[in-house]
């Protein structure tokens, strides 16, 4: 629903869910952007006070989604053990930022690790491939043919499990002690 030089050719105006009559902009390429981590993933929290920051439960979350990877893992839903572990170092990060008072926006693992210092190349490196794993996982219409879970495989399953432990170990390392 584009409404022609009402804010430029690349912004869509689409209805807010809430509030049919309200629109809010979007960007023409945001998915792109936010995938390849171009999509700007974090801004200073809004006079958080300390008390609703809770890195811990985030940190908790993102154990669990890699525990749910694992076991997608064991029973063979290979397209379901890649996109948990996607959430799973997507959460972990969210508990840096958490912990650092930042708010994070969006899902694309890459474009959150960017907005950090001192991540090391292996973990950006896994953030990346995590990334491919957000919505091919879930969408047939993300494929040529077939379903995800007929399309993925044991070995991009064990990778992707590698990688959200590499993230989530990267993560537990730099969280103050609870």
């Amino acid at each position: 629903m584009s409404r022609p030089g009402a804010a430029g050719p690349d912004v869509d105006r689409q209805p807010h869910v809430d509030e049919p009559e309200r629109f809010v902009e979007v960007p023409g390429d945001f998915i792109g952007a936010l995938l390849s981590g171009r999509a700007k993933a974090a801004r200073p929290a809004r006079d958080a006070p300390r008390s609703v920051r809770r890195p811990n439960d985030w940190l908790r979350q993102a154990r669990l989604d890699l525990e749910t990877a694992a076991l997608m893992r064991e029973r063979e839903r290979f397209e379901w053990a890649c996109f948990s572990a996607q959430q799973a170092a997507d959460k972990a990060v969210k508990a840096l930022h958490d912990s650092a008072g930042t708010e994070a926006w969006g899902h694309a693992v890459a474009g959150l690790l960017e907005g950090l210092d001192g991540v090391p190349a292996q973990v950006m490196e896994a953030g990346k491939r995590l990334d491919k794993h957000y919505l091919p996982t879930r969408y047939p219409n993300t494929h040529p043919r077939g379903a995800p879970g007929d399309l993925y495989t044991a070995d991009e399953a064990d990778r992707a499990l590698e990688d959200a432990a590499t993230v989530v170990e990267h993560v537990e390392g730099r969280l103050p002690p609870a």
